[in-house]
């Protein structure tokens, strides 16, 4: 079971590597400045901003409708405390299952960007802002995402991969409360 798991993350480490070495020299030859972090059409930028922002209402709401309306059929979502989850109906699936559990406000803070062509990558740290429904002993819920957005043939942006991790030193002190 151990191999197996092992060799799954080869693999996708793999892919992933691969896949970089594919994109990275086609960032390259859109925009060499990155010294803000961001790099790509201003306007494709803010309209990716504005979904996340839709994404976030959604999730904080616990709309599933209204949050997978905002994914791509082919979604694939590699969290930090489970397996790879592939499609949209295993994705929900999970959110569904899990929403009950997130008593609280998913605060995100943007750490970078990249647009080239149909895709978007967005970096970023989330918290998961206790509430009035969070318990008193809730844990310091944070971590790091990247995202990746695919312009679709109709037009819209939709989200087609994430990942997040759980790194040390994201503190909940640095997020502004939107």
């Amino acid at each position: 079971m151990k191999l197996g798991k092992t060799l799954a993350k080869i693999v996708f480490i793999c892919s992933f590597v691969s896949a970089m070495s594919f994109a990275v020299p086609a960032l390259a030859e859109v925009d060499t400045d990155f010294s803000d972090g961001v790099r790509g059409d201003p306007a494709v930028l803010e309209e990716i901003r504005d979904r996340l922002d839709l994404w976030l209402t959604a999730f904080n709401a616990k709309d599933a409708d209204a949050l997978f309306d905002l994914y791509h059929d082919d979604h694939i979502y590699a969290p930090a405390e489970s397996s790879i989850m592939y499609g949209v109906p295993t994705v929900r699936a999970w959110y569904t299952e899990a929403f009950p559990f997130f008593k609280g406000n998913l605060l995100f803070k943007e750490k970078g960007m990249f647009h080239d062509g149909r895709m978007v990558l967005q970096l970023g740290e989330y918290y998961l802002q206790p509430n009035a429904e969070s318990p008193a002993d809730m844990p310091v819920i944070t971590g790091g995402v990247a995202l990746v957005w695919y312009k679709n043939a109709e037009g819209e942006w939709k989200l087609i991969y994430d990942t997040d991790n759980n790194p040390p030193g994201i503190e909940p002190s640095t997020f502004d409360g939107k």
